[in-house]
């Protein structure tokens, strides 16, 4: 579902962003789900179906944002795993046509889609979330969403606090107040000091990409970090016990440890999610003791094919091939204090309701931020007026472990279940 957003930089065919719905068609409320970065909404398929069917009257909605309208996934949608790898990542043309990723030269409106843009498309998505006399909206973030939660929270819509347009909050390891620690500011968004630093930061946005994440490498385009796990998990999922197509092409090198011995195609996206993702991952098993390829043996939380299934959802996919960097800069490096500064206003940032916000509040943190995403918590919840408030801490789970876990072992899922249910109830 295409749901129009606020007017921005750029052509008007991009003020809008998309929504796929989860639960009852005609339910009493609606839980609003914020991807992460670079994230997108095909990550929260598992656990919106799961809380959809736990909690009574309640629907979920996974949001993707603008700059999706950026991707090409033709080949993904109607190719096979053999055409994809060739489109995307071969130049080899699929359907009469060869990929052009996009340019930032081509793009260069999106250095303006800061947090402004994103917070007022988010209100937009709210608005219909209320429409037809649904009783509450309870906003949800994971990752660098769970940044977005209370700063539209605290946000100033011309005078129109966000928290007034909601009824509850939910942070899915993450959150405001510098709660991941020094994972950003090693990423490249570190919180600025001075009003200097962040226009010598915006100075030097003219002439960059506009497109980048926490999870972006020097030199490498960022939409290769959406394109690169879907083509290893179309072959996992395609063909899961065949001789790893990737490592047959040469390509392990998207490995940092590749393997000396054949390994399966499922085997191949065990790896990547283990390597590459690491505690950003998901708890999904190993690699097996032997075997020629060898293959991968499934945890009793997750398996490879649940992993995969997130990641390639079309249209909707669990990535975001083109993230806009200046919403990170705006919420990682200008707004963690939540308040108002001479850096938000230079950047203008509207963080004027941190006081007054008294919604309930869920948080789970688990192992990748060591403490500190419980402790934001605590401060939202200390310089705020809530008062009703869940905070659990799960210190064995990855951090995509809340959104792929089997529910029988997730503990995300029984803790958050009867908060929605309370929050549900208390608008019933």
């Amino acid at each position: 579902m295409a749901i129009q957003g606020g007017h921005a930089a750029g052509p008007a065919s991009y003020d809008r962003l998309w929504v796929r719905k989860y639960g009852p068609k005609d339910p009493r409320c609606v839980m609003v789900a914020v991807p992460g970065s670079p994230a997108g909404q095909g990550g929260f398929g598992w656990i919106a179906h799961a809380i959809a069917a736990r909690v009574p009257g309640l629907a979920v909605w996974a949001v993707d944002r603008r700059p999706n309208a950026f991707e090409d996934v033709s080949a993904f949608k109607s190719g096979t795993p053999s055409q994809a790898l060739g489109y995307y990542l071969g130049g080899q043309p699929f359907d009469g046509k060869q990929f052009q990723p996009v340019q930032p030269d081509q793009a260069g409106f999106v250095r303006k889609w800061g947090a402004s843009v994103a917070l007022r498309d988010l209100r937009h998505v709210i608005r219909e979330a209320r429409a037809g006399g649904r009783r509450c909206v309870i906003l949800t973030g994971h990752s660098f969403g769970a940044l977005m939660v209370p700063s539209y929270a605290a946000w100033d819509f011309s005078g129109h606090p966000g928290f007034r347009s909601i009824d509850a909050m939910v942070l899915i390891d993450g959150g405001m107040f510098n709660a991941f620690g020094t994972l950003l500011p090693q990423s490249g968004f570190p919180p600025f000091k001075s009003v200097g630093q962040a226009r010598r930061r915006i100075d030097a946005l003219q002439t960059q990409t506009p497109f980048g994440s926490d999870e972006s490498m020097p030199g490498v385009p960022e939409w290769l970090t959406g394109v690169v796990p879907e083509v290893v998990c179309r072959f996992a999922l395609a063909r899961p016990n065949a001789p790893s197509t990737l490592q047959a092409e040469g390509l392990d090198s998207f490995l940092p440890h590749p393997p000396s011995f054949p390994v399966t195609n499922a085997g191949f996206a065990g790896l990547f999610n283990n390597q590459v993702l690491a505690d950003q991952g998901a708890r999904l098993g190993q690699l097996a003791a032997s075997g020629s390829p060898r293959s991968w043996d499934d945890g009793p939380r997750a398996s490879v094919r649940r992993f995969c299934a997130t990641f390639t959802q079309e249209p909707g996919n669990g990535l975001e091939w083109y993230f806009p960097i200046r919403l990170e800069i705006d919420l990682a490096q200008g707004m963690q204090s939540m308040v108002p500064t001479p850096i938000t206003r230079f950047l203008g940032l509207r963080p004027f309701h941190l006081q007054q916000i008294d919604v309930p509040l869920y948080a789970i943190e688990t192992r990748l931020s060591h403490g500190k995403v419980l402790r934001a918590a605590h401060k939202l919840i200390d310089r705020s007026r809530i008062s009703d408030y869940r905070l659990v801490r799960a210190d064995r789970m990855k951090h995509y472990d809340p959104l792929m876990s089997l529910p029988r072992h997730n503990r995300f899922l029984h803790t958050v279940v009867p908060f929605l249910r309370g929050v549900v109830r208390k608008h019933s």
